[in-house]
């Protein structure tokens, strides 16, 4: 069935007068050029650019993050263990920083998580604390929940904290 096709369109072809065969093989060739350039050469260059432009970018981000692997090796080295609890870090942490006094409740979940309700805490010496509890001993908070106080600048917070990655 193809051959008698391909034999139908020879023939027609040759059929075709000289100067009408010339003219449909140069819009045959425009037509490929055309599909070529739009379909291969102009996605290819548009890509290119975009490259051009994000290949600098992200390579300065892979510098940054080459030099805060150090700071992120040495935190995760400080990082409470999954053999040690979490809630004694957090209390002796508390009373270190002066936070134990709004410390109203705090349950251990297991070794690697706690859970802390603090009542009245500036808020400025909360984040202060909750910073150096990730510094010192690795531990982050997973979930927080702060209402204000009738006190300006006091909050009542509620902290689900467990222990980093090691």
């Amino acid at each position: 069935m193809i051959d008698t096709m391909l034999a139908d369109i020879k023939l027609r072809w040759a059929g075709l007068p000289q100067r009408t065969r010339m003219l449909a093989s140069i819009g045959a060739v425009v037509v490929v050029l055309g599909l070529l350039y739009f379909a291969a050469w102009r996605p290819l260059q548009r890509d290119l650019a975009r490259l051009r432009l994000s290949v600098p970018r992200e390579a300065a981000q892979v510098e940054w993050m080459r030099t805060q692997a150090p700071i992120a090796k040495a935190m995760r080295a400080r990082a409470v263990t999954s053999t040690s609890a979490l809630a004694p870090v957090v209390e002796q942490s508390a009373a270190t920083h002066g936070v134990r006094n709004f410390m109203t409740k705090i349950d251990a979940e297991g070794n690697t998580a706690a859970r802390v309700t603090l009542e009245a805490i500036p808020f400025n010496t909360l984040v202060s604390w909750i910073s150096e509890l990730q510094a010192t001993s690795g531990a982050v908070v997973d979930d927080a929940t702060l209402d204000a106080h009738a006190s300006p600048g006091l909050v009542n917070a509620r902290l689900r904290l467990r222990a980093g990655a090691s």
